[in-house]
């Protein structure tokens, strides 16, 4: 996944395969709502809360198709 992937679902919603830094995985979906050179912001709708993401520590991705 690149920045300019993720750029192109800025507010909508995604998921994700993630690998956190002490290397536990989960797959999340992720409504993104800000981006930076390395990382992306969005709701979590797993954890229920705003949270950040390293785009280097996304394993896997894709767009859903549900609405959120």
């Amino acid at each position: 996944m690149t920045i300019e992937q993720v750029n192109r679902y800025a507010n909508k919603t995604i998921e994700i395969i993630y690998c956190s830094s002490d290397g536990e995985l989960t797959k999340r979906r992720v409504k993104v709502q800000g981006i930076t050179k390395k990382q992306f912001f969005g709701y979590c709708y797993l954890r229920n809360q705003r949270r950040s993401f390293l785009v280097e520590n996304v394993l896997a991705w894709q767009p859903t198709t549900n609405w959120y």
